[in-house]
Order: structure tokens, then sequence, then C-alpha cells
């Protein structure tokens, strides 16, 4: 129908929606890069930073979910970028610990350290403490699995717990135990 009647913002929606639908609920994350791709390029056509900055999430994600970490970190570092230029420090958490994740995941701690601790203190500075939970959550990973030091994983991970129970979030308190 968005098609028909030649509105480019509905198709934008619709190829959005139809991505997710086929990486979150059908397991088909070549699809949904098709229907990502769509989705950017109708956001650039319209001009839409932030449906753009949407599409470059979803791809750094989808690229993630299928171990392509080299892909996923050239679509996050854009989506970092444009939400470093739009100034708002909260909208640069997620960001920041999503390229953070994808260095880890690529044995590159020098960076993934660096990005998760900007992360961290932007958390701090804006006082959003489900973010500080998620990058402790992944600090603690990163020091448990690619840097052999248990002790500062336990703190990480003890310090996400905190905020779990502070914030009386159940899922986040069980992934900290699991840890």
């Amino acid at each position: 129908l968005a098609q028909q009647t030649g509105d480019q913002r509905g198709q934008m929606k619709v190829n959005f929606w139809v991505g997710e639908m086929h990486r979150v609920q059908l397991n088909s994350p070549q699809t949904s890069i098709q229907y990502y791709e769509q989705h950017l390029a109708l956001a650039r056509q319209l001009m839409d930073m932030y449906e753009e900055r949407v599409a470059f999430n979803r791809l750094g994600l989808v690229h993630y979910e299928m171990g392509e970490y080299e892909a996923a970190l050239e679509s996050l570092q854009k989506d970092l970028k444009m939400n470093q230029e739009s100034g708002d420090k909260k909208k640069q958490i997620t960001p920041y610990h999503n390229v953070g994740d994808a260095y880890r995941k690529l044995g590159k701690v020098d960076e993934a350290k660096e990005h998760f601790n900007t992360a961290l203190e932007l958390a701090q500075q804006t006082g959003d403490q489900h973010g500080q939970m998620d990058v402790s959550l992944k600090i603690g990973d990163m020091h448990r699995e690619q840097l052999d030091s248990p002790r500062d994983s336990i703190q990480y991970y003890e310090q996400a717990l905190a905020l779990a129970r502070q914030l009386i979030d159940r899922h986040k308190e069980g992934l900290a135990y699991n840890r």
C-alpha cells in the first residue's frame, strides 16, 4: 500500500519492521539485511538522520548476531559517529557499548576497553543506571573471557547486580548471577 501511494516514509517503516520480523522472529538474517538496507536507502533519500542511525544500528546488530564482527563494527561505528554528531550524551551510550562489544569479539581489547569506559562514563554522567548496568556486564565479560581476570570481572558483575536490584530488573539480576 505504501508503494502504491508513493508513501516513502511508510515504505521506510515497513522495511524496518519486516527486517525486524526476519531478524527476531524468523531467524532469517540475510533477508533482514535486505530490508534494513532498503530502510537505510529511504532514510538517506528522505534525509532522516534518526532513521539512518536506526538502520546502521540494526545492520550492525544483525551482522553481530551472524558472527560477522568486522561488518558489524563498520555499521555500528557509523551509528556511533552520527550519535556523537547529535551531541546528546545519553544517545551515545548504547552505540559506544555496541562498538566496544564488536571490538571485544574481534579480540581488540584496548579498543573495547576504551569504548566501554566511555559508555560507562556517559551513563554515569547522565544518570542512566540501565546503561551503567549493561556496560558493567559487558566489561565483566571482557575481563572474564579475554583478560583472564576473574577478580575484576566479579567487581563489574557485582556492580551490575547492585543496579539490577535497585532497578528491580529480575532479568538482568539473573544475568549478573549467571556470569
